[in-house]
């Protein structure tokens, strides 16, 4: 069965409709800024200088990673997607940017690469849309030598903020599956050839994961950056503890 459609029937089971039109706003907030912010500048202490490098952002809808990253150092980047609303978007901002970024529709389970095309490879807040996380980490081990996973994972916070309401299932029709650390050092285990360099849990994701919070609080800039000073705080005492991953991993 094509992915498609079995993204399509997932959707069907859950009783999801894909809406007509998605948030297009390239704007990305003071929470969603500095969310990225602190996540990229973690990611580039283990991937080292990004200049000259080839990389590519799976899922990466219109691109503000791409952005970011690119007003401290100079790349050439591809930007993967099933939507083409958002690449023709991203493609818009790059071209006025004059960044060099090409813009491609792709589905993260079925990449139209070649074996080790990338230097690095990320999964930014994308991941947990896969239908097949697997296949979707088989993928992206395939076409390149460093992996950045930025996303969500399966603990008991996300376990308690379902239970509260906070964490549902995602506006744009996909079902968010939370990483298992545990399956994924399974999964490492039959893989010797790839070795974990960075990992980090945080409570970072807790500032946008639940849409109707986010989109309270960004209103409010005062609220916004206090907010952000509060959850630095927690994140130093009881990081660990956090619904939020970041793991760099090489082969």
């Amino acid at each position: 069965m094509a992915v498609s459609q079995k993204r399509r029937n997932i959707n069907k089971q859950l009783g999801i409709n894909l809406p007509q039109t998605y948030p297009l706003d390239f704007d990305p907030g003071i929470l969603r800024a500095t969310l990225l912010k602190s996540l990229l500048n973690y990611v580039k202490k283990y991937v080292n200088a990004l200049a000259g490098k080839k990389v590519c952002f799976i899922g990466g809808g219109i691109g503000r990673e791409i952005i970011q990253l690119s007003f401290s150092e100079s790349f050439y980047a591809v930007n993967t997607d099933i939507n083409f609303k958002l690449l023709s978007i991203a493609s818009c901002h790059y071209k006025n940017l004059n960044l060099e970024c090409s813009c491609i529709v792709a589905d993260g389970a079925q990449l139209p690469f070649k074996d080790g095309s990338f230097d690095i490879v990320f999964l930014y807040e994308s991941l947990h849309h896969m239908d097949d996380l697997g296949l979707c980490l088989e993928e992206s081990f395939r076409i390149g030598k460093t992996i950045c996973i930025v996303d969500r994972r399966k603990c008991l916070v996300s376990k308690l903020g379902r239970r509260l309401g906070l964490i549902y299932r995602e506006v744009d029709g996909f079902y968010a599956y939370e990483l298992d650390i545990k399956w994924f050092r399974e999964w490492l285990k039959t893989r010797p050839y790839i070795h974990i360099v960075g990992f980090k849990r945080h409570f970072l994701y807790l500032l946008v994961i639940n849409k109707t919070i986010h989109n309270f609080l960004i209103r409010l800039p005062f609220i916004c950056y206090l907010d952000i000073i509060c959850v630095k705080i927690i994140n130093m005492l009881f990081g660990l503890l956090g619904n939020g991953i970041i793991i760099v991993a090489k082969k």
